[in-house]
């Protein structure tokens, strides 16, 4: 199944201003699969290496200025393309984009082919 349940920052910690490092740490650690929209957590040597420690797999939107529904809908044309990955053991980031899906690499800025 691709979607099991959905979780906040906020459900997990009671807060939202949680430094990166720890909530990619919890995630990471029970295995869950986060959707989020900053592309920088690969390029920030200490959350990079904060979800590489963790085996964090991740999706993430590419761009950050989508609302709500643009958000489900790039999610929804994408899906046959994530599902795949659903299983993968991690650490991984899917970018998610309106015309598909790209695996982007957590060891440097370069983007790996697609599967």
């Amino acid at each position: 199944m691709f979607y099991q349940r959905h979780t906040t920052i906020l459900e997990m910690f009671g807060r939202t201003n949680v430094p990166d490092e720890q909530w990619i740490k919890v995630a990471g650690g029970s295995g869950m699969v986060v959707a989020h929209k900053d592309p920088h957590i690969r390029r920030r040597p200490a959350e990079r290496r904060a979800a590489i420690d963790a085996k964090l797999r991740m999706l993430c939107l590419t761009n950050g200025n989508l609302v709500t529904e643009q958000q489900v809908d790039y999610f929804r044309r994408n899906l046959k393309a994530i599902e795949p990955w659903w299983s993968k053991p991690g650490p991984w980031i899917l970018a998610i984009r309106r015309d598909g899906v790209a695996e982007l690499s957590l060891d440097n800025d370069v983007r790996k082919p697609r599967e």
